[in-house]
């Protein structure tokens, strides 16, 4: 059966506002199809049921931030002001309140439903940190940094991109534009720094 792309959207869109709104156990089927406007039947002719629907709702969010990110320009920039680019974008896109709450309902979920958890990280941190590993990989073809393993500098970069502050802001502490910068320049200084012993000292244990 072929499915209809702008319906499709719209139903991802519904969810969305419906899994912010009411968590993902609360949220029901029967409710993101009266948002989205379609049959229950529709519904699950797009989705075979809720967590299938949650975890393209969550992948299509962070391949929209990914396109985002694409738009940026990165490669006309030096690579400490694109590093800072992408990290602000990055946390700023991590702080907005619609996808804190999202975080919110994972975890509230996650220890009931650990393929939730599963979902949500295959469909939304891990696509978010593919997108810097490529990037760290296309400067790393340049010569401009030395980084045996980008998978991992990604994991780096965003762990010290996102520090406290997604913590602080699940908690409702206020955080302050002068706070944020000030962060992420310490954290992109920090990685450039790191990278410099990069592939020179071995773990002890992976």
């Amino acid at each position: 059966m072929s499915l209809d792309p702008r319906r499709t959207e719209q139903i991802l869109k519904a969810a969305g506002q419906v899994f912010c709104q009411a968590g993902f156990e609360r949220a029901s089927m029967d409710s993101i199809a009266r948002q989205a406007g379609v049959s229950k039947a529709t519904l699950y002719n797009h989705f075979s049921g809720k967590t299938a629907l949650f975890r393209a709702a969550v992948r299509q969010v962070s391949e929209a931030f990914v396109m985002e990110l694409s738009g940026l320009n990165l490669d006309a920039l030096p690579l400490d002001q694109a590093l800072l680019m992408l990290g602000d974008d990055f946390l700023h896109f991590l702080l907005q309140e619609d996808k804190l709450a999202v975080l919110r309902a994972v975890l509230s979920e996650s220890h009931r439903d650990p393929e939730l958890g599963r979902s949500f990280h295959d469909s939304g941190p891990a696509v978010a940190q593919q997108a810097v590993a490529v990037f760290l990989a296309h400067r790393r073809a340049l010569g401009e940094v030395a980084i045996a393993d980008c998978d991992r500098a990604a994991r780096h970069f965003i762990d010290l991109v996102r520090g406290d502050l997604q913590w602080r802001a699940l908690l409702q502490i206020e955080l302050s534009d002068r706070e944020l910068q000030a962060h992420l320049h310490s954290a992109v200084a920090c990685f450039l720094g790191g990278c410099q012993w990069d592939g020179l000292a071995k773990p002890v244990s992976e």
